[in-house]
């Protein structure tokens, strides 16, 4: 029997053994690193905050669950939607509407106008664009009203007209989720 001579295995340079578990500790923080990242993330998309001047409209594929009030919230990532709706007082403007009064003439109108949306579900969902349509509405309104005046009443009792616009613009405040709060006429020439 033949004994085959041994050959002397390399022995691992302490070097190469610093290398090696560097390289692990690396792995392991980047891991650790991805995972918490991803958590954060998760977490994010997962928790919301609805705050005290906000409504939130809580979506599941589409379909309306709820309203969600002021605080802390979870939603499913991907899965729930919400749509955040200011409910604070709101400031519209009509500038310089052309209309005509009781007695055929023409005037240049302008009002300003404050609401508060008061059915956020309503004023979001139901509606389209609904800052632009309440706009047309008060819009139209102040024609009407304005139609039904003489250029001696516009310019003398500015806040019976302040207040019928109001009375008119109130018709229409369960349909689009809004309470109208003031009424005021800017400019009448």
């Amino acid at each position: 029997m033949e004994t085959k001579p041994s050959v002397p295995q390399p022995q691992p340079t302490p070097s190469g053994r610093g290398v090696d578990v560097l390289f692990k500790l690396a792995v392991i923080f980047l891991g650790a690193f991805i995972l918490v990242v991803t958590l954060l993330v998760v977490g994010r998309m997962a928790i919301y905050k609805i705050h005290p001047y906000e409504r939130g409209l809580h979506l599941r594929g589409g379909m309306y669950l709820g309203t969600d009030q002021p605080g802390w919230h979870t939603q499913i990532p991907f899965w729930d939607t919400v749509i955040i709706v200011k409910v604070n007082e709101r400031l519209g403007y009509v500038d310089q509407i052309a209309a005509s009064t009781a007695d055929d003439l023409s005037m240049v109108v302008s009002l300003q106008f404050t609401y508060r949306v008061t059915d956020p579900a309503r004023f979001a969902l139901d509606v389209d664009d609904p800052e632009r349509i309440l706009f047309e509405f008060v819009q139209g309104r102040l024609r009407d009203v304005v139609n039904t005046k003489t250029m001696a009443d516009m310019m003398h009792s500015r806040a019976g007209f302040n207040d019928e616009i109001l009375t008119q613009l109130r018709t229409k405040e369960a349909q689009y989720g809004v309470q109208f709060v003031t009424v005021q006429i800017q400019s009448a020439t």
